[in-house]
Order: structure tokens, then sequence, then C-alpha cells
């Protein structure tokens, strides 16, 4: 995959990210995105592979509780509310959470 050729990524949930943070390849996409500031959302475990993809560093970022560990160790602070929106990206609990922010506009105010 060229990610140079897309402009945006979507990291969703599950029990997939779990295992996916291992590849190398996926790790190298995710950081191109974020490198290259261009739009990126993460839903409920997604989270486990920005983390591991070290580009959440210094960023405030919400997931499911269980995930909160996962979050802070990759250098992020965790704050437990539904929607976190940030100028770089949106990340959210699950797609609950981000489809009301999506289509009701209820996002909580930008953070850095």
């Amino acid at each position: 995959m060229k990610p140079d050729e897309y402009v945006g990524l979507f990291v969703s949930g599950g029990r997939a990210p779990e295992y996916l943070r291992y590849d190398q390849d996926l790790m190298r996409i995710t950081r191109h995105f974020f490198e290259a500031h261009k739009p990126v959302a993460v839903v409920c475990h997604g989270i486990e592979i920005v983390s591991a993809a070290g580009v959440i560093r210094g960023r405030t970022v919400t997931t499911v509780a269980k995930c909160a560990l996962d979050a802070e160790q990759g250098g992020a602070k965790y704050v437990d509310q539904p929607i976190v929106a940030a100028i770089w990206s949106p990340r959210a609990r699950g797609t609950t959470t981000l489809r009301s922010c999506a289509l009701r506009g209820k996002c909580s105010p930008r953070a850095q």
C-alpha cells in the first residue's frame, strides 16, 4: 500500500488491533498519516495501533476504559469522555459516540 495515495486513515476497534499492532508495515502506514498531518480517526481498541506506532505521545485521547493503559503507555493523556476531537484527528470510545458527533454535532471541544 502507498499511503501517500490516500487522504486519511480510519482505525477501527474490535479485537483485531490487539494482533495488528505487531505488523510493521501497518506501523509505517500509520506513521505516514500522522507525519503528513492527514486526518486520522481512531475508534475504541484502535488506540492500540496508534499507540504501538508511537504517534500519540503528548496528545489527549479517549478510548474504551480497558484500553486507557495502552493510551497512557503510548505517552498520551487519557480522558474519560465519549469523544475527543482534535485539530489532527477525532478519537472515540466506539462507533455510537463517533456517529453522534458526526450526525448531531455533539463533539467535545477541540483538544491538542
